[in-house]
């Protein structure tokens, strides 16, 4: 499912960012192995191939399925404009056993985003992402906390942070309208606040080759697991794999 790879990609944007955002001009291509567990009914944890290209040119930048413009460039922030491709997708079947839902597409979003150092090691990076494609119609308010640290020849992200996701965007990915699916009353979860937790890791083979591994969970909670889509309250992910960067 489309779902897995935008997670996965999410979730190594989000790891990576404070780590490369000193290194300069830069393009890098890498591939891995994901171990993703997500909430569906009747899907289990699997294990796909990941390919990912991330890069920096200026004040432009690409990280996962991200791109931004960081249009106001200060001593102590940076904002910038982002473009979003989200590839959430579900169909009938994708769940186990089948329902006959409406088919739920992938979307672009665009917004704000902020990434500001609190002190030495700890940087703060906030967004606000809205369907641009009328597809989910709600928006995504997200606030993470990571502290970068070097630890002999390994570079340690550990982070925190929390997505507030509007009843839109849940209604459109984990609820049910009236009559879907056999449900007379439909359900929608309402606004959702996601904590996440994540922790990655990064060894350089040399200047060029880099091996990675992230670690993440998400807590979506009760009232998105209510949904008759959903079985779990928790989604996890597991990435391991290298990536070669070339300076520009």
């Amino acid at each position: 499912m489309n779902i897995r790879k935008i997670l996965a990609a999410s979730l190594l944007a989000a790891a990576v960012s404070p780590v490369l955002a000193q290194q300069g001009d830069y393009v890098s291509f890498g591939a891995g192995a994901l171990v993703f567990d997500e909430v569906y009914v009747g899907n289990d944890a699997d294990v796909i191939g990941l390919p990912f290209v991330q890069g920096q040119y200026g004040d432009f930048f690409l990280q996962g399925l991200t791109l931004g413009w960081s249009f106001l460039k200060e001593e102590r922030y940076r904002v910038s404009l982002l473009g979003n491709f989200r590839l959430n997708s579900l169909e009938a079947s994708d769940l186990d056993p089948p329902l006959a839902i409406n088919e739920r597409k992938r979307t672009f979003e665009g917004g704000v985003g902020l990434t500001m150092p609190l002190s030495e090691h700890l940087v703060l990076d906030t967004h606000v992402l809205a369907d641009l494609l009328d597809r989910h119609g709600g928006y995504e308010v997200g606030l993470r906390l990571s502290r970068p640290s070097i630890i002999g020849d390994f570079v340690l992200v550990p982070s925190v942070g929390a997505s507030l996701l509007s009843e839109d965007f849940t209604a459109y990915y984990y609820g049910l309208k009236p009559g879907e699916a056999g449900f007379t009353a439909g359900y929608e979860p309402g606004n959702v606040v996601v904590p996440q937790l994540g922790l990655s890791a990064f060894y350089p083979l040399n200047t060029r080759w880099t091996l990675t591994s992230l670690l993440g969970a998400r807590y979506l909670g009760s009232d998105v697991e209510d949904s008759p889509l959903v079985d779990a309250e928790w989604e996890s992910t597991l990435f391991i794999g290298a990536s070669y960067r070339l300076p520009l």
